[in-house]
């Protein structure tokens, strides 16, 4: 017991109440029980003014005021201003910040009224001085650490609001790099789990529910990130416990947006129920042609990617032409795209697709390209096609043939006419 007791003193949350705590250990263990709540109430007060304090660096109008408030109080040494501080300090706590529930604030104040039992010459009905026990120095001492002062710096109605309104700026940082430096010196730089839990499924509801801004599901995405990074066992209980009962496996638009969420921790995937992940893998499967443009996200995804590739093997022009802004071409992409190029079904078709197949030339290997050429011939339509000379010439400036090598294999396939010797 008095080990367990030792390792309270770790658990402190900030220098000041550790002082007050080492001194309740020590005073129990002389037994002097007392003096133990005396220091276990001075503890409380000083771990939850240093709270206020640092949500008053976090700008909190509420902290301002009161920690304003309090340092007029201190400057002028006003002793009656000082005790009602003291008095009302749990009201504030809870009230005006929320650091804990109701449940909690019954019990602080048993330890308040304790230690007033303590420190003023009351009796009781028989006459006799409040003499505390073992036990309740104990209690006091244990609940005092465990419900407040192990917990973090900030926690309040406002907190999460305020969370949610820096995630959500035009300006919050879309590389996570940047984005941990700014969470680092929020809220979240030392949260109560409960302020952790609520985040992540206000989090989690946005982004399977946002429909328009991709920038805010990027920002959403890297708060979830740097919580699974400095706050993972919350985390990871909180998807556990929540995401299946948040994810709608009716909702076409929680399907698309799951994907943001695999981005974050693999594990996601592994919390989903079974039905929502044969859900997931048919929606991707089907994937719609207006949301063809995300099928890098899916392919990528081990738990979807022979979906993304089936979807991607019945990928037609139109859709195949989604793909072009995106700055590399998947091979499987690059696959179908020459696919497609070669089934043309006239000259049209054919130059009208060229573009296409430029983009996807630019990430090809050599034996991709060779087996592209040997094909060429096979279809008239292309191999006598107006824009077939702009391809060719892109497979010539990647330089991934010598001269000499490409000649003959233009020599070799029917399309002597492209063969080229510089003078």
């Amino acid at each position: 017991m008095l080990k367990d007791m030792e390792e309270l003193v770790l658990k402190c949350s900030d220098n000041n109440s550790k002082v007050f705590i080492e001194e309740a250990i020590k005073a129990y263990k002389a037994g002097a029980y007392r003096a133990c709540i005396n220091n276990t109430w001075l503890a409380l007060v000083m771990n939850i003014t240093f709270k206020i304090e640092q949500l008053a660096l976090l700008n909190d109008s509420e902290a301002i005021k009161q920690k304003e408030s309090l340092d007029k109080i201190k400057e002028s040494n006003n002793i009656a201003g000082m005790l009602n501080f003291e008095r009302e300090i749990l009201k504030i706590a809870k009230e005006k910040f929320e650091f804990f529930d109701d449940i909690t604030l019954i019990d602080l104040q048993r330890i308040q009224e304790d230690r007033n039992r303590c420190s003023h010459p009351l009796l009781n009905i028989d006459n006799e001085p409040f003499i505390p026990s073992a036990e309740i120095a104990r209690h006091h001492l244990y609940l005092a650490v465990e419900k407040v002062i192990s917990e973090g710096n900030v926690f309040g109605k406002a907190a999460l609001t305020k969370i949610l309104d820096l995630i959500n700026s035009p300006i919050f940082p879309l590389y996570y790099d940047h984005a941990e430096i700014v969470l680092k010196n929020s809220y979240l730089s030392s949260p109560k789990k409960s302020l952790v839990i609520n985040l992540i499924k206000c989090l989690v509801k946005e982004i399977l529910n946002n429909d328009k801004d991709w920038r805010l599901n990027i920002s959403k995405t890297n708060v979830l990130q740097y919580l699974f990074k400095f706050y993972r066992d919350i985390t990871e209980s909180t998807f556990r416990d929540s995401i299946n009962k948040i994810f709608d496996i009716t909702n076409s638009l929680h399907l698309k947006n799951s994907r943001q969420l695999f981005y974050v921790d693999t594990i996601i995937w592994d919390l989903f129920t079974d039905d929502t992940k044969v859900m997931v893998q048919q929606y991707v499967t089907n994937l719609p042609s207006d949301s063809f443009a995300d099928i890098d996200g899916w392919l990528n995804f081990e738990g979807t990617k022979n979906n993304a590739q089936y979807r991607i093997s019945c990928a037609t022009r139109n859709e195949l032409k989604l793909h072009t802004s995106f700055f590399i071409v998947p091979k499987e992409i690059r696959d179908r795209v020459f696919e497609v190029y070669l089934e043309s079904d006239s000259f049209s078709e054919a130059n009208d697709f060229s573009s296409i197949v430029l983009l996807a030339l630019e990430d090809s290997d050599k034996e991709e390209v060779e087996r592209f050429i040997q094909k060429i011939q096979e279809n008239s339509q292309v191999c006598n096609s107006n824009n077939l000379g702009s391809v060719l010439w892109k497979i010539r400036n990647k330089k991934l043939f010598s001269n000499d090598e490409l000649n003959t294999l233009f020599q070799n396939n029917g399309l002597d006419r492209y063969v080229y010797n510089p003078s």
